[in-house]
């Protein structure tokens, strides 16, 4: 097994690396979410403050109208729209690659529940508990995993849209199963964790068969943005979290606990960092490549050159 890690190249193993971190962190968030009692309380406080905005009739409306619409057939539809675009940029291992992994990651949601139980929450009071084991969030998973997927088939220079767009799918997908009280925080983070294992396999898995090849022209367009991507997203899925989410309570006149600001903010800025992350490590590497057959062509004369003294 380590003869075969050598071999791979350098970004699929950082890509080994970061599922294997994902799969530790869906594993600790289990145990603290079951096990640990004062995680618990704090996961059922940030419930019911979201729990909390249902009492709006426009909320309440609102989230099960993305509750409803976040179902399998669209799921189906945009795994084909993926494997459509691939196609379309000349990529068949991708347009392979995208439907295994989203396939993968809602089954594995499924079988993760199976061997998850019910919870109670006193924050819930006795007639607002969930009655089904929910963790992880199959709602979560899905919508993660098709931010992730419209980053990973955008060409480079489209990436960054991809993921802001994505990563606030993400987020009001979560958000109304949260306020419909169909899930707790910590299963919405559980799905996404769930999204990012299956998704650093596959890219994993993906830089590991590719073949070696001279760039596209244009193929670095975007990345200079690219680049930069991560942080502005996540800034800006944050701050578009809180504005909507203190609009919302200013036009219900619910209170803002700052359990419900937190959890909202925390949500958007796991699913920007995702998205946003996987556009900085799909970055183009034609410039590093370049830099480092440049410095190993200065280096090579010097050791041509050089003969012991006497």
């Amino acid at each position: 097994m380590p003869a075969t890690l050598d071999r791979m190249p350098d970004r699929a193993r950082m890509a080994l690396l970061a599922a294997a971190g994902f799969a530790s962190a869906l594993l600790i968030t289990a145990l603290v979410a079951f096990e640990w009692p004062l995680a618990a309380f704090h996961d059922a406080n940030v419930l019911a403050g979201f729990r909390a905005l249902a009492s709006s009739p426009r909320i309440d409306t609102a989230a099960r109208w993305i509750a409803d619409a976040a179902t399998p057939l669209p799921y189906v539809l945009l795994g084909a729209g993926f494997v459509g675009v691939a196609l379309a940029r000349g990529r068949p291992r991708l347009a392979l690659a995208v439907p295994f992994a989203m396939a993968a990651a809602s089954g594995t949601t499924e079988l993760l529940k199976l061997a998850g139980r019910v919870r109670y929450a006193a924050a819930l009071g006795p007639y607002g508990q969930i009655s089904v084991p929910s963790w992880p969030s199959g709602h979560a998973t899905a919508a993660m995993m098709v931010a992730l997927s419209a980053v990973l088939v955008s060409p480079p220079v489209l990436r960054p849209l991809a993921a802001l767009l994505g990563s606030a799918l993400a987020v009001a997908v979560s958000c109304s199963m949260l306020i419909l009280t169909r899930h707790y925080p910590s299963d919405v983070l559980g799905g996404f964790l769930v999204a990012g294992t299956w998704m650093s396999l596959t890219i994993a898995l993906l830089w590991s068969s590719k073949r070696r090849r001279v760039p596209q022209r244009g193929a670095d367009e975007g990345a200079a943005g690219a680049r930069w991507a991560l942080l502005p997203a996540a800034l800006a899925a944050a701050g578009l979290a809180a504005a909507i989410v203190t609009s919302l309570v200013a036009s219900t006149r619910v209170h803002a606990s700052g359990s419900l600001i937190a959890g909202a903010t925390t949500i958007a800025i796991i699913a920007a960092a995702m998205t946003g992350g996987l556009v900085v490590a799909l970055r183009p590497q034609r410039d590093a490549e370049r830099e480092a057959t440049t410095g190993s062509r200065r280096r090579l004369p010097m050791t041509r050159s050089w003969t012991p003294e006497r």
